[in-house]
């Protein structure tokens, strides 16, 4: 098995390394413009503008909470979703569905042993990225002055295990949907559908709809604050949604027919 995981590492690293440094490109930028952008927001017009688009404006005058809001509510969110629907299509959906992955099972590699390798790879790109953005963030945020950095770990740490929590349940549903027709556009849709969900969840009359998606469960800027204080559970649910959905995507996978 340890192969087949150096296998996925040398074939996918650069993608990984292409989104890994947009992701921390954008959270530079965010911090690093900080102090330009709480100026501008001194402009009454701008603060009212951004509001309607789902900011919330009144956190920016802290550098930690409008991380928390405009990276860790938005863009870490989209950016590894992106990267993990590429990885699942190219390392579990598409080998099955064109039988490439015939060139493993006629081998000594198992079933198990490949669902193991590609959930091993996928784990620890998405731990390794967000490892990253903590690094790189905590030493941006010791330039600006003392900053809280059990806070903005809480913050890395909870937007990792939401992101695992999704990814692997795109990973089971790309091993249970291989070879059933419209399968590509159920794995891709899911998660953009959760993320849409989330974001209607923020108008009145839909906001029963945080419910539903797990993006909208917690708050970023509530983490940042201290004030959310049941971050600590949805941290072990996102763990639980994980191994489950690995131990249920490796059971049914290994039981399914396929046409390789």
């Amino acid at each position: 098995m340890k192969p087949l995981v150096k296998v996925q590492f040398k074939k996918n690293w650069m993608l990984w390394a292409i989104f890994t440094g947009i992701t921390v490109l954008y959270l530079a930028l965010i911090i690093l413009t900080f102090d330009k952008i709480n100026e501008a927001m001194s402009n009454g017009s701008m603060s009212d503008m951004m509001n309607s688009f789902g900011y919330d404006s009144s956190t920016w005058s802290n550098i930690m909470l409008y991380t928390a809001n405009m990276f860790f509510g938005q863009l870490v969110l989209i950016l590894p979703m992106v990267f993990y629907l590429i990885i699942c299509n190219k390392i579990i959906y598409k080998p099955v569905d064109d039988t490439s992955m015939s060139s493993y099972m006629s081998s000594s590699i198992s079933r198990k042993q490949y669902v193991a390798s590609t959930g091993i790879f996928l784990a620890s790109s998405i731990i390794a990225m967000f490892a990253l953005v903590f690094g790189i963030g905590s030493l941006l945020f010791s330039f600006s002055g003392p900053f809280d950095a059990l806070s903005y770990l809480n913050l890395c740490v909870y937007s990792m295990l939401l992101t695992l929590a999704v990814a692997f349940i795109v990973f089971f549903l790309s091993f249970i949907l291989t070879g059933v027709k419209g399968g590509l556009i159920i794995i891709i849709g899911f998660p953009i559908m959760l993320y849409l969900l989330a974001s209607l969840s923020k108008i009145k009359v839909l906001h029963f709809l945080k419910y539903v998606s797990p993006f909208s469960w917690g708050d970023a800027t509530e983490i940042a604050k201290g004030t959310f204080g049941l971050w600590w559970m949805f941290d072990l649910i996102f763990i639980g949604i994980t191994v489950v959905s690995f131990v249920f995507a490796s059971k049914i996978f290994n039981k399914k027919q396929l046409s390789i």
